[in-house]
C-alpha cells in the first residue's frame, strides 16, 4: 500500500509507517521477503531475519539474506532521508540481524525516495545502454561510504557474454537449486494477490513452451529429470540475450563475510535507485554472482558436478581481467542494466506482503 507522505515535521512515530513502506519494497532472493520490524524504543527498530523463509541451497551461511538485509537498511535510510531523519546501524549474525537507530537531522534529503517504488527486476532484453548515464551513476557515489566496490563493463564482449550464460545455465544441475526455486514461483494471478511473495510467472521471461514445461515440472516431479535439460539451454538462451547491449554492474568486498555482504547490498540498492531514476530496468545475476564466490570458498563444489567447475573458473578469470579486479577483491554480486522496451505489465510486478510491525 503506497501510503501518503508525510511531512517533514512529522514524528517519527507519524513516519514510521510511510518509511517501513518503502522499505519492504528492498529486493530479496525469489521475493522471500525474510524480514520483519520491532519497534524496541521510540527512536531504535530492531529487524528480524525469518531463516524459514529464506531457507535455499543459494543461500549458504545466509550470504543471500545479509545482501538483501544490505538493501533493505540503504532503502529505509533512503525513505528516512526524505523526511529529515538519519540512521545509524549495526548488524548481527543472530536475531536480531540489524538495530536501526534514527536521528533528527533537518538536512537530510534524498532525491532517491519517490523512486523506490519504481525499482522492479526486469528480465526482458534491454535496449543499449548509454555509457554517459553509466558513468554518471558511477560518478555520484562516495567512494568511502561503502565497504565494497562496483566495477562497470559496458558493453558486454561477445567471450565474457557467452561465460557468463554458461554460468546462468547451471543453475538446474546445481542440487536442490530448482526445487528450492520453483517453490516461490506463482503460476496465476490470484496466487501473486494471495501471497504477495514469489515472483510471477510473467516476470521470468520464459517462452510459452518454456513455461509450460516449467509449471509441469512443478506440479509432477518425476517430470522434473526430464525438464532439466530443456530448464538448462533456456537459461543459458536467456542470459546471452539479456546481456547484449546491457550494461554490467560488478560489485566486490575484501572477502565473502556477513559484513561485505551487507556492505554490497547497500551499494547495489543505491545503484539500482539511481538506474531507476535514469529510467533505466535492471536484473540481479545473482546464480553467476555466487557460484564465482562460492568457487573461491570451496562450496561450489559440493553443488556441481566436477566436470562444470572449470566453466566457473573460466568466468571468474575472465571477469576479473575485464574489470581488472585485484585480490583480496572478490565478486559477490552483478546486475545488467539498461534502457527497458517498454514499461513492465502490472502482472509482471512482485507485490509485497503487509507489513510485520510490532511494538
Amino acid at each position: 500500500m503506497n501510503l501518503p507522505e508525510p511531512s517533514r515535521t512529522s514524528s517519527l512515530q507519524q513516519a514510521l509507517p510511510w518509511i517501513l513502506t518503502h522499505a519492504v519494497k528492498s529486493p530479496s532472493g525469489d521475493n522471500c521477503q525474510p524480514f520483519t520490524f520491532v519497534q524496541k524504543s521510540p527512536n531504535e527498530i530492531h529487524v528480524l531475519h525469518d531463516a524459514d523463509r529464506a531457507r535455499h541451497v543459494l543461500n549458504p551461511n545466509q550470504q543471500c539474506s545479509f545482501l538483501a538485509l544490505g538493501q533493505l537498511i540503504e532503502t529505509t535510510s533512503i525513505a528516512a532521508a526524505r523526511l529529515g531523519w538519519d540512521i545509524s546501524f549495526t548488524h548481527a549474525d543472530q536475531n536480531p540481524v540489524a538495530k536501526l537507530v534514527f536521528t533528527r537531522n533537518e538536512n537530510a534529503q534524498s532525491e532517491l525516495a519517490p523512486w523506490i517504488y519504481q525499482r522492479h527486476t526486469d528480465r526482458r532484453p534491454f535496449l543499449p545502454a548509454e555509457a554517459s548515464v553509466i558513468s554518471g551513476i558511477t560518478a555520484k557515489l562516495s567512494p568511502k561510504a561503502y565497504g565494497a566496490r562496483v566495477h562497470t563493463l559496458h558493453p558486454v564482449d561477445e567471450t565474457l557474454l557467452q561465460t557468463l550464460a554458461k554460468t546462468e545455465g547451471a543453475l538446474p544441475d546445481i542440487k536442490d537449486s530448482m526445487e528450492n526455486t520453483t517453490e516461490w514461483i506463482r503460476f496465476s494471478q490470484r496466487e501473486v494477490e494471495r501471497t504477495r511473495d514469489g515472483l510471477p510467472m510473467w516476470n521470468l521471461g520464459l517462452r510459452t513452451m518454456e513455461a509450460f514445461a516449467l509449471k509441469m515440472a512443478v506440479r509432477y516431479q518425476w517430470l522434473r529429470t526430464l525438464t532439466r535439460p530443456i530448464m538448462r539451454i533456456q537459461a543459458r538462451r536467456m542470459a546471452a540475450v539479456a546481456l547484449r547491449g546491457a550494461a554490467l554492474f560488478c560489485f566486490t568486498a575484501p572477502d565473502s563475510s556477513r559484513t561485505s555482504f551487507v556492505e554490497t547490498g547497500r551499494l547495489a540498492a543505491r545503484i539500482w535507485l539511481e538506474l531507476t531514476a535514469a529510467g533505466y530496468a535492471a536484473q540481479p545475476f545473482t546464480t553467476s554472482s555466487l557460484t564465482l564466490t562460492w568457487l573461491k570458498d570451496g562450496y561450489l563444489k559440493t553443488l556441481v558436478p566436477a566436470a562444470h567447475l572449470p566453466v566457473f573458473t573460466q568466468a571468474n578469470e575472465v571477469l576479473e581481467e575485464r574489470l581488472a579486479i585485484k585480490e583480496p577483491h572478490c565478486i559477490l554480486w552483478m546486475l545488467r542494466a539498461g534502457r527497458p522496451p517498454s514499461p513492465l505489465p502490472p502482472r509482471a510486478l512482485t507485490l509485497r506482503r503487509p507489513i510485520v510491525f510490532q511494538m
